[in-house]
């Protein structure tokens, strides 16, 4: 796949348009859009996206997105996209007028084919909505498909799947209910990172990772977790939080991967979370730590043949 931030393109595109965070169910329904328009209509599949957020843009503030820039580019690159373009954005490009939007497609991307969702709008005023892109698109040359919501059937009656609802389930540490919606374990990539070596000194040797900047994390707590390293899905348990019992100050992910025992500074791993086991826990000596380790890894043993 070919990631880029420019807009000219030299040949022929389908192009879907959004934020992709999370490349949740419904994301995935666009780019299967995308792909078949694509090979049935001999362009290259293209996914228009923008950074930084348009939220942090707008508020001024950080936000914290589902997937960091280069765990959405490892997901492209396995739903074979061809191109990523993820272009500047600004508030100059928010006012953008929905006839020069069009225009930018077209003549810019040669955009061929263009597949959005039911409620997507861009422009000024949010005017460029997806009846008048079909309209305006098809009236020169370029050929629109609206894509319907993906609702799922979680609690009582079923809701959109949506990048908000999947940002509050893994804020609460709802980390089932947000990969059922992912339709995948959400995760966290990264390299792993000397630690205190706490854990091997009382008999549980972890892996530690650093967040991506702006990730968003599971609420504190301890999971049932299944770690990617070198090609291997190994079980274990992961601990998120400052580590309290022995005077953590930063958010870590600290995993013990179950009969594992090597060291793999400054490799990079992939931590899949599956299940909450319990809240972080501030204990008052390291053997109270110990022992609820022991525990925590007999809960995660219903876990391991998810």
């Amino acid at each position: 796949m070919l990631y880029k931030s420019a807009l000219d393109q030299f040949q022929n595109t389908a192009v879907t348009i959004g934020n992709f965070d999370g490349l949740h169910r419904g994301h995935q329904e666009l780019i299967h859009r995308l792909k078949k328009h694509a090979e049935s209509m001999g362009l290259l599949s293209l996914v228009f996206s923008f950074a930084p957020h348009p939220v942090s843009v707008f508020s001024g503030k950080p936000f914290y997105t589902i997937l960091s820039k280069e765990e959405k580019i490892k997901l492209l690159n396995e739903l074979k996209v061809d191109i990523f373009l993820e272009y500047p954005f600004d508030k100059e490009f928010a006012r953008i007028e929905p006839d020069d939007f069009m225009g930018m497609l077209i003549e810019r991307l040669k955009c061929r084919a263009l597949i959005i969702g039911e409620d997507y709008h861009f422009g000024k005023n949010r005017a460029g909505t997806p009846v008048y892109m079909k309209e305006t698109g098809e009236k020169r040359g370029l050929k629109v498909d609206i894509v319907s919501h993906i609702y799922d059937d979680l609690g009582e009656g079923s809701e959109r799947i949506s990048s908000t609802r999947i940002r509050d389930c893994i804020s609460q540490g709802m980390v089932k209910e947000a990969g059922f919606m992912l339709g995948r374990p959400y995760f966290v990539m990264g390299r792993v990172s000397s630690g205190k070596r706490l854990g091997r000194t009382i008999g549980f040797p972890t892996v530690n990772l650093i967040p991506p900047p702006f990730k968003l994390m599971p609420l504190s707590g301890v999971y049932f977790t299944k770690i990617l390293y070198n090609g291997q899905l190994m079980p274990g348990i992961t601990n998120v939080g400052s580590n309290p019992t022995v005077g953590g100050a930063h958010c870590t992910v600290e995993s013990y991967i179950f009969d594992f025992n090597s060291e793999i500074y400054g490799e990079e791993i992939v931590v899949y979370f599956y299940e909450k086991i319990r809240d972080e826990i501030k204990f008052s000596s390291v053997e109270e730590l110990k022992k609820q380790i022991a525990n925590d890894i007999q809960s995660a043993g219903k876990f391991i043949d998810q």
